[in-house]
């Protein structure tokens, strides 16, 4: 969706606030940001609107779906499961304690996200 936006000239919507706009083009940008909100609410899974559809305003939806897609639940998921289903196979310890730190790296990756 953001490419659609860059490509159409409409990048700013995402970016800025009705408040940062001068008050002479503040209604059409208005009723401009609006439509574009409809097309965002459009690209977006159900379960995921569900969240999303009170934002009205397209900086405000897009700084929100940002914030739950930067998340990356699967991928918390996919290093917490490799580290607690972690084996050792074969008395191959240089191997075992490799994955190990492979797995803690992962999950280090998650350690400032909100």
């Amino acid at each position: 969706m953001e490419l659609w936006f860059l490509g159409q000239g409409h990048q700013k919507h995402l970016e800025k606030q009705v408040t940062e706009i001068s008050a002479e083009k503040q209604e059409q940008w208005k009723q401009l940001d609006f439509q574009l909100c409809a097309l965002l609410w459009q690209s977006v899974e159900p379960n995921i609107l569900v969240t999303l559809r009170s934002f009205k305003i397209c900086n405000f939806f897009w700084k929100k779906a940002q914030q739950i897609f930067a998340n990356d639940i699967q991928r918390l998921y996919d290093a917490v499961d490799k580290l607690t289903s972690l084996k050792q196979t074969d008395h191959d310890m240089t191997s075992f304690v490799a994955q190990f730190k492979s797995a803690v790296e992962e999950l280090r990756m998650f350690q400032d996200v909100e």
